[in-house]
Order: C-alpha cells, then sequence, then structure tokens
C-alpha cells in the first residue's frame, strides 16, 4: 500500500499555483488495528489488547480533564485548550457558547518513522474517482464473488477516461492483512461501463488457504494510466467470496449465498 494525493488548484493567489492534497486509502478502526497488532506477534490476546485501550482512553480523559498534558514517548503529544472569547474580563466560561478542545501533536520521531521508505503515488481526486456500490453474482443477484464464474460490479464512474481496469483487490474483512491481487492477465473483462464492469477469473488462478467459503471480504478495483503512470483505486465494497469447483456444472440460479 502507499500513501496516495492528488494534485489540486491553489486558489488563494498565494504561494505556488497546484499543492497536493492527500487521499485516505481507507479506515482502519480499532477491532482491525488489535489483529493487526495480534499479527506482530504477542502473548496477549485480543480481549487483553481491548482492555489495555480501553483503559488508556479512560486514564487520558481523566488527566485531560485536570489541565494537564500528556507526553508519550515518541509518539503523540496531547494537551486541552479552552476555547472562548469574551465581551467583558470578568465573563465566566460557558459550556454552552464556549468549549473545550484537545490539541494532538505527532512526535518527530513518528513523523521520521511514517515518512521512512514510505512509497508516495500520486492519483487523481476522489470525487472522480470510481465508486462501488454492489456486487451481484448469479440470477438470483446474490452478493458474492464467484470464482471462477462471472461477478458484476455496479457503482459510479467505473470506466474513468483514459484508465484500465489493472487489478482487482480482495482482502478478509476481519483481517486486511490476508489480501489477494488479482492482475490482468488473470482477469476477463466481459464488460465496462460507467455504472457496471462485469469480470471473471481464470479457473488457474491460485487462491490462498485464508480464503475460505462464504468469507466476508472487501473488493476494490484498480486502474491504471499507462500515459501518466497513474494508479487510481475505487473504494471498496463488502461482499462474500464463494469457490465453485471447476468439475461441478452448476447453473447460476442453483449456486446459494452462504450463511452469515
Amino acid at each position: 500500500m502507499s500513501i496516495n494525493y492528488y494534485v489540486a488548484k491553489n486558489t488563494l493567489g498565494k504561494g505556488k499555483p497546484f499543492f497536493a492534497r492527500t487521499l485516505i486509502n481507507e479506515r482502519v478502526d480499532e477491532k482491525e488495528l488489535i489483529n493487526l497488532m495480534l499479527d506482530k506477534g504477542t502473548s496477549l490476546t485480543a480481549t487483553d489488547l481491548a482492555a489495555v485501550l480501553g483503559l488508556l482512553k479512560e486514564t487520558v480523559v481523566k488527566v485531560l480533564r485536570a489541565g494537564k498534558s500528556i507526553a508519550i514517548d515518541d509518539f503523540i503529544s496531547l494537551s486541552p485548550s479552552v476555547n472562548a472569547s469574551f465581551e467583558m474580563e470578568e465573563e465566566p466560561f460557558n459550556h454552552f457558547s464556549h468549549n473545550i478542545k484537545v490539541n494532538c501533536h505527532a512526535s518527530r520521531k513518528l513523523v521520521k518513522a511514517v515518512s521512512y521508505k514510505a512509497v508516495v503515488e500520486k492519483t487523481v481526486g476522489n470525487k472522480k474517482g470510481p465508486v462501488l456500490t454492489s456486487v451481484i453474482s448469479g440470477s438470483d443477484n446474490e452478493n458474492l464473488i464467484r470464482f471462477p464464474h462471472s461477478t458484476t460490479v455496479k457503482g459510479k464512474n467505473l470506466a474513468p477516461y483514459n484508465y484500465e481496469l489493472n487489478q482487482v483487490h480482495i482482502s478478509e474483512r476481519e483481517n486486511s492483512v490476508n489480501s489477494l491481487v488479482i492482475h490482468s492477465e488473470d482477469l476477463v473483462i466481459d464488460s465496462l461501463g460507467d455504472r457496471k464492469v462485469v469480470f471473471s477469473m481464470k479457473p488457474g488462478l491460485e487462491i490462498p488457504e485464508w480464503l475460505t467459503q462464504g468469507l466476508p471480504v472487501f473488493m476494490r478495483l484498480l486502474y491504471h494510466n499507462g500515459n501518466e503512470n497513474l494508479d487510481l483505486y475505487s473504494l471498496p465494497v463488502e461482499t462474500y467470496w464463494l469457490e465453485v469447483p471447476e468439475e461441478m456444472n452448476v447453473a447460476d440460479d442453483q449456486i446459494m449465498q452462504p450463511a452469515v
């Protein structure tokens, strides 16, 4: 994965005429963060880590409410801030018209660690990028990716100008470390339109062991612009994986959606 940005026009009239805006690939929630921590190798359990995070949040709130700042070495610093303006010097703080803010600053060492060997890639603005809304398969339009049968993806901006569909990315919903990248040589594109893409995967594609029947997954499409050497990712859509053995000649309307 990389840190993606696009170039926007500077309308303020000061400085250089263009500047970079960062695109966030996806949001990692607390549960997924815990899974990533477990993948690093630890004797702690998911329950242990969740308890530590809960205790950390409670303690941070208590310390900041006491008007103290917090400095976690090589990570972040936190401090409370009073955000208020007054008509008169003796006017008191009012929770209805004033508020409290929390300042958060990354340490220099954290910034340096993130920057070190970071892959930074230019793309296009997210508003112009492809958006996936649903995945359907079979005559009953189940929410499935059926390997190796055809799969239909619906959405918006699915045929961006000067870009070709280059890869399909599939990652486990509960553990994004597990991912499968399907390259163009293993894809058969049946149709490609602005609101619908129909594709299938070649039967010889090697499927990893973690990708089991009925597994909840996220799917993303990657497009490539060969002229400018730019990549464009869609936002992910949630679906399920179903592998149909080659020796089984099963009609589309006979394949059932897995139990969830």
